[in-house]
């Protein structure tokens, strides 16, 4: 999507920690948010900043996400 804006209010809602620059508190290696088993993908990993994330780039974000799920490191 061009021109994406994470939507700040709903990720706080339902309980995402937000950084400054509305960058959602993750970890980059696994994507999983301050939320055990909840993780997020594409441009909500850039917070304000969306132009830095493209297909190029984050077609990875799947493969880290299942790939956390599958090695039993979510608890």
């Amino acid at each position: 999507m061009t021109g994406y804006n994470v939507n700040e209010h709903f990720l706080r809602q339902i309980g995402i920690q937000i950084e400054s620059k509305s960058m959602p508190v993750h970890n980059p290696d696994t994507l999983e948010t301050n939320i055990p088993g909840l993780y997020i993908a594409g441009v909500a990993t850039a917070g304000s900043d969306g132009s830095k994330v493209f297909i190029e780039n984050s077609r990875n974000h799947g493969i880290k996400i299942i790939g956390h799920i599958l090695d039993g490191s979510k608890q």
